[in-house]
């Protein structure tokens, strides 16, 4: 007996990349690599729409500035025809919706992106320290303006199961928000 594994008509790339339009409007396909616009009133639901689906992760999360400041979240799949999804969001403020409470690996991204170029997600968590050092320290160019609030010497709780950052920046003797910076 050969069991086969139903699937909808296109791959799953295809599907979302349908699911995503649905919120927002396709810009460009190009090598296995589609580019979405999402309004940023609907990048929580999109957000959640992509990580929820099977075999769907995000690869990378960034920003870019010019007259508005553009969040790019890149999501990879790998089952039937690999490729990327690209959903790019015109944030005109200071904060987007809170993304890594869904997509945990937008976390770190988050906090970079807040050092970088002034914006940080609406929920008001406590961001890491990941390029800037503590304690001010010299004056880094940041790639967009900086924060309205430069981020303190705060560190976010730990949200991994199983691991605590401080205890291993207290082994590793670095200070946490070094630890957080170096992979496990």
């Amino acid at each position: 007996m050969t069991a086969v594994e139903p699937r909808a008509a296109g791959g799953i790339g295809d599907r979302l990349a349908g699911a995503l339009s649905g919120l927002g409007s396709l810009r460009a396909e190009h090598d296995g690599v589609t580019t979405i616009g999402i309004p940023v009133e609907a990048l929580e639901q999109a957000t959640r729409t992509a990580a929820g689906v099977p075999g769907v992760r995000l690869a990378d999360m960034f920003a870019a500035d010019g007259e508005v400041t553009v969040l790019r979240l890149i999501w990879a799949y790998e089952a039937d025809e690999p490729g990327y999804i690209v959903t790019e969001t015109e944030i005109d403020g200071d904060e987007y919706p809170p993304l890594s409470e869904i997509a945990p690996a937008a976390f770190v991204e988050e906090c970079e992106i807040y050092e970088q170029f002034g914006i940080r997600p609406a929920d008001g968590k406590p961001l890491n320290r990941v390029m800037l050092p503590p304690h001010g320290g010299a004056e880094l160019p940041t790639l967009g303006h900086r924060p309205a609030q430069p981020p303190a010497d705060v560190h976010a709780p730990p949200s991994s199961a199983g691991r605590r950052s401080s205890s291993r920046s207290a082994r590793s003797g670095r200070p946490a928000w070094r630890a957080c910076t170096t992979a496990w």
